[in-house]
């Protein structure tokens, strides 16, 4: 759960209001305005960043299963390429962020890395320096 101090829960690095939850009783935060009490304030604010950004909301990690279809799809759709569908049906090993992370200095060993946070390891969609996650550092760093 959350532990944001002066944000009031309603930006995107808030846990609960990037989840698209309320915050619980469970959560340590301060001065909260995520709460069920204040419906109007939270969905204007969503809204408000999804005008903004549409993808806001959006899961930032690929699960296993959602890699495979897309690859299964990219297969399908040209001709040249020849996959079997025994070998299309392998999942990834891990789970993938979509967008990667940007680290430079914490070596993707910090929550405020993306991918750590997420607990999957760096990929080729990374731009981090000296990668060390223990989830699965960056290949060729």
């Amino acid at each position: 759960r959350c532990s944001c101090k002066k944000s009031k829960c309603l930006k995107l690095y808030c846990e609960c209001f990037a989840s698209g939850s309320y915050c619980l009783d469970s959560c340590a935060c301060g001065n909260c305005s995520n709460r069920q009490e204040h419906e109007d304030v939270v969905s204007e604010t969503r809204q408000l960043i999804q005008s903004r950004n549409p993808l806001a909301f959006a899961p930032r990690v690929i699960s296993p299963a959602e890699v495979v279809r897309v690859c299964q799809a990219f297969v399908s759709s040209n001709s040249l390429i020849f996959v079997s569908p025994a070998a299309a049906a392998i999942p990834a090993a891990t789970s993938k962020h979509k967008r990667g992370c940007n680290c430079k200095k914490s070596l993707c060993l910090k929550k405020y890395c993306e991918c750590f946070q997420s607990e999957v390891g760096c990929s080729d969609a990374c731009k981090c320096r000296g990668c060390k996650n223990t989830f699965g550092a960056k290949q060729g760093d």
